[in-house]
This record gives C-alpha cells, structure tokens and sequence, in this order.
C-alpha cells in the first residue's frame, strides 16, 4: 500500500508542475500587455526658464488581443511651455504725430514775427518797403489787410494793392531807404508806427529819376483773426512826393 500510495502522489506531482507553469506564463503575457497599454510619462528637462514635457505611448504589438487590430496607432506628441525672464527696456519719450499736429495748428506762426511785437512791426515796415520796390504783390497781401485804407497824392484807396498798380502806371519805383521808423502806440490789437524814409522814383513818361525827401507817414496796424499784426492803414505823405 505505501508503495502504491507513492506512485500515486509521484503522478499526481507530475501532473501539476505543468498546470503551475502553464498558469504562470498565462498570468505573465497578460501582465505584459497590460504594461504595454499604460502610457509611461517621462520628465526629460527642467530648468527655472524652460520646462519639456515629452510624452509617449509605444504601440502594443501583441497579436493576442484582437481588439488591438482595430486601434489607431497612438503617435508621439510634444508639449513645451517656456516661461522667459523678464527685460526692462529704456525707452526715449516721444511725441505723437497727432500731439505735434495740434501744437502746429495752435501756434501758428505768423508772417514775418520775430522775437515781440515791437520787432515785428519794424520788420513789416521794412519787408513791405522791399516788396513795394519789387512788385511782390503776393508778400503785400500778407502784410496788409485786404481793405485796408491807403491815403497819399490827395487820394483815397481801399485796396493797397491797387493803390500801387496805379502808381506803377506812370513810375518805377527803384529804391527805398527808411532813415528813421518811431513806434507811436502798441496796444494789444492794434499799433502805430510812424516812418520817415526817401525813394528813388522813375518817370515812365519822361525817363527821368527823382529823389523823394519828404516820403513819410503814419502806418496803422492791426490783428488779424490768426493774432498776426497786419496794416490798416497807411497815410503818406499828404502832399505828395517832392523831388530834390
């Protein structure tokens, strides 16, 4: 019987090895595929500027389980976040086109200005001498108003500029020269000048030059709608031109 018994746990023995190993390998191929399905993050870089992230997921390429024909095969894909250190920069302060285009319109510079008002008249006085010689019709209708009054040779105009058109009818005038320009009033919109000067003058008529020594006058001004002092009025002088 103890023999008998013997052979019986020998086969018995025999018989299960191969049951435990077979569950074995059966309990290890589905470990393996499950391993294989889990995505496995993986922390390549970190530094305190930068931080890559990579993330992959390997394909299963086990032919056991069907289901995994009808898979799409996963792809790798990177993520990358950059945080960068801040740069103050030094910025020179500027002007903006529109800024400067309301300055521009707001100080409007006027025709022949300079430093103050008492220099600007002086100087309209002696611009308007210049172009009166030259014929500059264009600067004499900036510088007077266009009705202002002008009174010389017993005779009144409105309009400055036909006052000299009607003077170069018969003359030339070649030379001004102001000796003396005295401010008699300066007021906040209007001024007085007083001029003494002598002219050189030609005669169309009889080609002769003659000297002006009495060529004086009051010269009234006033502000225009842009606050630019223009003149009024010019009387001259009231008996005329006297030659030398």
């Amino acid at each position: 019987m103890p023999e008998a018994e013997s052979k019986n746990n020998s086969k018995a023995a025999t018989l299960v090895i191969p049951i435990v190993v077979a569950l074995i390998v059966c309990l290890g191929t589905i470990v393996s595929a499950v391993i294989a399905k889990v995505p496995v993050p993986t922390l390549s870089i970190f530094t305190p500027t930068s931080i890559l992230i990579i993330i992959t997921e390997t394909p299963s390429t086990s032919s056991a389980n069907p289901a995994s024909t009808n898979m799409p095969t996963p792809t790798s894909f990177v993520t990358s976040t950059s945080v960068q250190t801040p740069t103050i920069l030094h910025v020179e302060p500027t002007f903006t086109s529109a800024l400067e285009n309301t300055l521009t319109e707001e100080q409007y510079l006027c025709p022949f200005s300079t430093n103050n008002d008492q220099a600007t008249l002086l100087n309209i006085v002696e611009v308007e001498s210049r172009a009166a010689v030259n014929k500059d019709f264009e600067t004499l209708k900036l510088i007077y108003f266009p009705n202002a009054t002008v009174t010389g040779n017993g005779k009144t105009w409105q309009d400055p500029i036909q006052e000299l058109k009607d003077f170069f009818v018969n003359y030339d005038l070649l030379e001004v020269n102001n000796s003396d320009i005295r401010i008699q009033f300066i007021g906040t919109k209007n001024a007085i000048v007083y001029r003494t000067a002598s002219s050189y003058i030609l005669n169309k008529k009889t080609n002769k030059i003659t000297k002006s020594i009495d060529d004086s006058g009051y010269i009234t001004f006033g502000k225009d709608a842009n606050d630019c002092w223009r003149i009024s009025r010019f009387d001259k002088a009231p008996k005329g031109y006297k030659s030398s």
